[in-house]
């Protein structure tokens, strides 16, 4: 990424494209990426124009998500509870 010393993979977050984030509930307790709350997020995510995205305990943890607006889409890291809700609105 362009002015990021280190750091790898696409310009999609250099461009406003994607982001990497936790979800947090009203306490401000972190969300799993599996927990329900966090499935309707990702609906409503892509609904509203995500086009791809990653989210499994061995792709970036059980917190973090990464979603994207980029032009190949597609669901390319999964847990079994982000892929098929993706999936499903991406369709």
């Amino acid at each position: 990424m362009e002015g990021a010393p280190g750091a790898v993979g696409s310009h999609r977050h250099d461009e406003g494209r994607a982001a990497d984030f936790k979800l947090r509930d009203k306490d401000g307790n972190l969300v799993p990426i599996d927990d329900p709350r966090a499935i309707e997020f990702y609906r409503h995510a892509g609904r509203a124009g995500a086009a791809g995205g990653g989210a499994a305990p061995g792709y970036m943890g059980r917190y973090l998500t990464h979603l994207d607006r980029g032009e190949h889409g597609g669901v390319y890291a999964g847990s079994a509870a982000f892929r098929p809700a993706m999936s499903r609105v991406m369709e």
